[in-house]
């Protein structure tokens, strides 16, 4: 008996060995996948024609991504709102670079540009 025990033992470790890498892998593939699409919000916001694009082209699309959803108007509402702080961060910039003010952080530093 204390044979299988022993045997349990290892394969409950190397079970949870398993899991633990599968579930620390994930967790970088996540934290990857929301880096991603941070900087690609971060692009789009800095688009010259991001601020211009009508309200109800935008409105449609959100509708169209989340129409064949189950979970369609929870889908729909956070994807409403990433875009919503998209556009407001895109006019924002636009408010300020008309205004002749430089873009910064919120720690006030400068937003570091391209060469």
């Amino acid at each position: 008996m204390s044979e299988i025990a022993i045997e349990d033992t290892t394969t409950a470790r190397a079970l949870a060995t398993v899991f633990s890498r599968s579930i620390a892998e994930l967790t970088a593939v996540a934290d990857e996948q929301m880096l991603a699409i941070g900087a690609t919000a971060a692009l789009v916001a800095c688009l010259p024609d991001t601020a211009h694009i009508p309200p109800e082209r935008i409105a449609a699309v959100i509708n169209l991504l989340a129409r064949e959803r189950q979970d369609s108007e929870a889908h729909r509402q956070k994807l409403a709102r990433f875009v919503g702080a998209i556009m407001s961060t895109a006019r924002l910039l636009q408010q300020r670079e008309a205004a002749g003010v430089a873009p910064s952080t919120r720690s006030g530093a400068p937003v570091a540009t391209a060469p």
